[in-house]
């Protein structure tokens, strides 16, 4: 595809929001992995702090997007951000909003149905391998929640 042809999309008026949103979310993953470096000390928190904005920001314009929109685009929009959301809540060292963001994923997933045109049992298929990584995804994230940031004490309550 020519770049005239992608800024001709980009302004469509047949569906605008549709290629914006595509576009929005690519460059949140990709603000998203150029920020995950494995040393936290070397991430840039403001590529992060971007990439979440844009992602709420998807989130606030969803009405807009679903006018027209099957419920399987709609689940499968919504499972990806979720966990897109997590993925950039982890790295922001934000694990509670890590975990909440991939439950909620997880539990679209689970409730989301093949659509018309694809075949059930390689539906059944992928979902559940996906079910299992996000599981993995979710476990980490708890145990980084449940563990005190490096150099602090974990908060202990006083005996009554």
């Amino acid at each position: 595809m020519r770049f005239r042809d992608v800024r001709s999309l980009w302004r469509s008026e047949r569906d605008p929001n549709c290629v914006r949103r595509l576009w929005s979310q690519q460059l949140a993953a990709c603000l998203i992995n150029a920020a995950g470096t494995p040393d936290p000390a070397d991430r840039d928190p403001r590529l992060l702090d971007l990439a979440v904005a844009i992602l709420q920001d998807l989130e606030e314009c969803l009405p807009v997007w679903t006018r027209g929109r099957s419920k399987e685009q709609i689940q499968g929009y919504r499972v990806s951000t979720n966990w897109t959301l997590a993925r950039a809540h982890h790295l922001r060292t934000n694990h509670r909003a890590a975990v909440r963001h991939m439950g909620e994923a997880m539990r679209l997933l689970k409730g989301s149905q093949p659509a018309a045109w694809e075949d059930a049992e390689e539906f059944k298929k992928q979902r559940e391998k996906t079910l299992a990584r996000f599981a993995s995804d979710l476990a980490r994230y708890k145990t980084a929640a449940e563990s005190p940031p490096k150099g602090q004490e974990p908060a202990t309550r006083p005996n009554r």
